[in-house]
């Protein structure tokens, strides 16, 4: 176990797959799924990392809101490494449960095939007592239009006045602590619509190494130097 404590939560813009498919003259699709094999690896090492550095709850940022722009093709072979990664996912719940985590999927699901629908929601529901920590998945999400449905959401319950602890209930972050950490790979240096109202006080690291050849050691240096910031939060 780390002596240094980690963020107890981090967010991560997984960024870099159509660079490092381009860079190895390769096919974007064949990105896409290096960089899905990065993801369940790091779902594989949750628990040692939890263990060592007491960080229990990621968000992952897997899809946008403005990605279903891109072209048909591309858009077709994401969904379909959705559909592959998800069930990948769902043959890892007896781990994940065993370790305590919670699945979660946020965004616009109503955007997706009832058949990935069906395989969030089953996964939701079968991880739905884990309490020890969170792994989010953001699908077709985007902060601002987020925040615009939870505020939609609480006019039409009649809220003349809405609170700060009315708006973090109504996102789709809701139950999941705000990010001490967001992680950008792939060398920009933006938050790109992920948890603007959430990351008001995250800490920021920014990595040019391309999400695919993102490794669990260079995760534990950025745990390392996030350890020995100091955090005001303002004051």
């Amino acid at each position: 176990m780390s002596n240094l404590r980690g963020p107890q939560c981090v967010g991560v813009i997984m960024d870099g797959n159509r660079r490092w498919a381009k860079a190895k003259s390769s096919s974007e699709l064949s990105g896409h799924e290096a960089g899905e094999a990065v993801l369940l690896r790091m779902l594989d090492d949750y628990k040692s990392l939890r263990d060592a550095w007491g960080t229990a709850h990621y968000v992952f940022y897997a899809f946008s809101t403005e990605n279903w722009n891109r072209s048909q093709e591309e858009v077709a072979n994401l969904l379909g490494i959705f559909e592959r990664a998800f069930a990948k996912i769902e043959e890892r719940l007896p781990k994940l449960l065993e370790d305590g985590v919670a699945i979660r999927f946020i965004g616009e699901r109503e955007k997706f095939s009832e058949k990935l629908q069906k395989l969030m929601s089953a996964i939701e529901s079968k991880t739905a007592t884990g309490k020890d920590g969170t792994i989010a998945i953001a699908v077709s999400y985007g902060s601002r239009a987020d925040i615009l449905q939870a505020v939609n959401g609480l006019i039409e319950k009649d809220r003349e006045v809405i609170s700060e602890s009315d708006l973090k209930d109504a996102l789709s972050t809701r139950g999941i602590p705000e990010p001490d950490l967001i992680i950008r790979t792939g060398g920009e240096k933006r938050l790109s619509n992920f948890l603007l109202f959430e990351a008001a006080y995250a800490e920021l690291a920014f990595t040019k190494t391309l999400w695919p050849d993102f490794t669990r050691e260079e995760l534990e240096e950025i745990f390392t130097d996030f350890a020995s910031r100091e955090r005001r939060r303002g004051r």
